[in-house]
């Protein structure tokens, strides 16, 4: 075998990752590989094993080509690896330690070291920061470093990330028109890794959800499909199965959404993946309460509940249950972790101010209400504050007890979002048929309709407060691990 066929087989490899052939990158690089065992044809096998959902093959893979590109002096190349591990093992509960250890590890490789391998762990950093200025701050070190070794793939990355954290620390306008340019780069083809694309496209779903910007998200989401029609990624949109849901919502089209985030879960299951962003288990159980299945939606959720997309659709069935205290008491605990001064604040204080007038606290209610509209002045954005003043001030003069004060506020919703429907993500005509009363899905047996435990013991009042909760809004708080994939 000449030194050309070697160089074919990993150059056929390399073309293949770029078009998300998977199978045929792997076999070309394992033909390589058999030749010579070069870090390159290591490195490109463990990243097809990990895209065809071999992941314990990868990571071990992936880490043998860390130690090739160490001794052979590659510091950069092995730093971006370690990188990649430790993002890795961070997306894995109870591997925080071993995610410290390799991002500790490529820190040390990159002191001092002229390459745009600081900047990587730099956006890696910011991706695991839940703080938005030291987040902002990460991604705004990441994208000094892209302009000065001239890194695209880095450069948009790091706009979407710094975008995204200046969307969460309430400049929406500034932070949405790094995160255009970052879509508008990724779109026009100037990353060569199909990843690249996937992680912009989930942060500007993230930053679109927490600005309730409808809107914008249904602009970029036509983009990505005319994108994705030129080029054969069907293979990442396993990891975006929830980002993609989320633009079909913000058309309306519910059906395609649920049929997505089934897809979806399916396939990360089957892959042996786990969830990169937003765990769609969360998105369908909203779904489901929305559907009043809520048996169903509690079993989406059981083992994700503390997950940070899983706190509404958890306070949702607390208030199917009538466990109204519970309900508050989690929300209270999750705007607590997120800061007094968070955007992604705003649609838990909005589920709060419902709560606390159904359990009659209105003085409550009227603080959290200040406190959305502080931070709708801070962010710019006008209609949640009169809207949520609409609510209390009605419930306050009308003295409703707590059980008809929930009936009348999801009726007074349906007339809310038909004004500023558009900035939750969802037209306002979903909205006005969720106003009505609930139409129980037809079941499949002779009975005209299902067992519903909750509803039998609760009661109407109680299931329609449920249904205004759930499926309210698609929010990413951002907890979680916010990335596809690595290098």
């Amino acid at each position: 075998m000449s030194v050309s066929d070697v160089v074919d087989h990993l150059a056929e490899g390399q073309e293949a990752l770029r078009s998300a052939r998977w199978v045929e990158a792997r076999d070309a690089f394992e033909a390589s590989l058999a030749d010579s065992a070069s870090p390159e044809a290591m490195d490109g096998l463990g990243r097809a094993l990990w895209w065809m959902g071999e992941t314990g093959e990868a990571l071990a893979t992936r880490a043998r080509a860390y130690s090739a590109y160490r001794k052979s002096g590659r510091v950069d190349e092995a730093a971006r690896i370690a990188i990649w591990l430790g993002l890795e093992h961070a997306a894995s509960p109870g591997h925080e330690a071993i995610a410290g250890g390799w991002l500790g590890r490529a820190e040390r490789l990159l002191d001092g070291a002229s390459s745009s391998g600081s900047g990587w762990l730099a956006l890696a950093r910011s991706g695991l920061e839940t703080d938005p200025v030291r987040m902002a701050d990460y991604a705004d070190e990441a994208l000094s470093t892209a302009r000065v070794f001239g890194d695209a793939e880095l450069e948009i990355r790091a706009l979407a990330k710094s975008g995204l954290a200046l969307v969460r620390s309430g400049r929406v306008d500034e932070g949405m028109v790094r995160l255009d340019e970052a879509m508008a780069a990724a779109s026009a083809g100037e990353a060569e890794k199909p990843e690249t694309f996937a992680e912009t496209c989930c942060d500007m779903v993230a930053a679109c959800e927490a600005a309730l910007d409808g809107r914008r998200l249904e602009q970029w989401g036509r983009v990505a499909e005319q994108f994705l029609e030129v080029r054969p990624y069907p293979p990442l949109l396993s990891f975006c199965g929830s980002c993609c849901a989320g633009v079909f919502a913000a058309r309306g089209d519910l059906a395609s959404a649920e049929r997505w985030l089934i897809w979806t879960i399916e396939k990360l299951e089957n892959g042996g993946h786990e969830v990169r962003c937003v765990d769609p288990r969360a998105r369908l159980a909203e779904l489901r309460i929305s559907q009043g299945r809520f048996e169903e939606a509690e079993r989406l959720l059981s083992g994700i509940e503390t997950r940070p997309e899983s706190i509404r659709p958890v306070v949702a069935l607390h208030v199917e249950r009538g466990e109204l205290a519970p309900a508050a008491s989690v929300l209270h605990r999750w705007l607590r972790k997120l800061g007094a001064d968070s955007l992604g604040a705003v649609p838990f204080l909005s589920m709060l101010v419902t709560v606390q007038i159904a359990r009659g606290d209105l003085n409550g209610a009227l603080s959290s209400a200040l406190s959305i509209e502080r931070l709708a002045k801070r962010a710019g954005v006008g209609p949640w504050p009169k809207a949520i003043w609409q609510l209390v001030g009605f419930s306050s003069r009308k003295g409703m007890r707590p059980r008809l004060s929930m009936r009348f506020c999801l009726r007074l919703n349906g007339s809310i979002v038909s004004r500023c429907g558009s900035m939750r993500g969802l037209p306002a005509s979903i909205w006005a048929k969720r106003s009505q009363p609930p139409v129980r899905p037809s079941s499949p047996s002779t009975r005209s309709e299902p067992p519903q435990p909750y509803s039998r013991r609760l009661g109407p009042s109680v299931r329609l407060t449920g249904r205004m909760l759930s499926f309210d809004l698609w929010v990413n708080e951002g907890e979680s691990v916010p990335r596809v994939s690595g290098d």
